[in-house]
């Protein structure tokens, strides 16, 4: 684990994101390992300003490693646990096997050891590859059920879009005094990756202004209430605690 990395022609860079180039590289990386395209998140406020990335650039400035560590506050039984995340892991496949990932990986660990966050969290479908840091697979449920009642809302909902800067403003706003959707198990804040999201998807959001009384159609009767959702995730968890007391619970 403490064995240096095979660097040669490489030079080690970390919190880069604010610097256009290195922003950059890092889209190209994520585009061309997985295809994902991250250039978006750039008209939607940027990068969470609480990511810190780990990386090694060749010296025309490519990517060939990174690891971004950031903070992902979350509610556990009512508790709120001050958890850092792991995302953006990749090596290009000329620089694999010379230790780089390890490298970068046990940087954004000691970072958020330094930091003082209580646990780390990543999604992986590989979670084996992190077990020699810690890190403990955590199983993933599903839960359905009926709806709750909605909110009580007034006036004519309108479409947001991400992509209009008045929009735009206003999600970030409501993202960031949102209330967790569960006080057993949920993410406080996570506002840069649900408007990336909703950038990469079809979805149409709708906006209200609420309203202290309940409205009512001219026939008297209530607002109808929206359908019922459910959400999962098809791929796995792993958690690395940085205190022995800390335990995830399984709801």
């Amino acid at each position: 684990m403490n064995k240096p990395p095979d660097s040669a022609g490489l030079t080690f860079r970390q919190d880069y994101f604010g610097d256009p180039a290195g922003w950059a590289a890092l889209v190209c990386l994520l585009k061309d390992i997985f295809g994902i395209d991250l250039g978006p998140m750039q008209r939607l406020g940027g990068p969470d300003p609480t990511s810190m990335p780990f990386g090694w650039f060749d010296a025309e400035g490519v990517l060939a490693a990174n690891i971004s560590a950031f903070a992902l506050p979350f509610v556990l039984n009512g508790r709120i646990v001050h958890a850092a995340g792991l995302q953006s892991g990749a090596v290009r496949p000329p620089w694999r096997g010379r230790g780089l990932y390890r490298d970068v990986t046990v940087k954004a660990l000691d970072w958020c050891e330094r930091q003082g966050f209580e646990a780390v969290i990543l999604y992986t479908d590989k979670p084996s590859l992190y077990q020699a840091y810690g890190f403990r697979a955590i199983p993933q449920y599903r839960y359905e059920g009926v709806a709750p009642d909605p909110s009580i809302f007034a006036g004519p909902a309108r479409l947001l879009a991400p992509s209009n800067a008045d929009d735009l403003a206003l999600l970030q706003s409501l993202l960031k005094a949102r209330s967790p959707v569960s006080t057993s198990l949920s993410v406080t804040i996570n506002a840069a990756m649900f408007l990336m999201r909703r950038a990469a998807s079809a979805f149409s959001m709708s906006w209200r202004r609420r309203s202290r009384r309940l409205p009512r159609s001219s026939a008297g009767s209530t607002l109808p209430r929206p359908p019922s959702r459910c959400f999962s995730v098809p791929i796995s968890s792993a958690g690395r605690a940085r205190r022995s007391r800390w335990k995830a619970a399984q709801c």
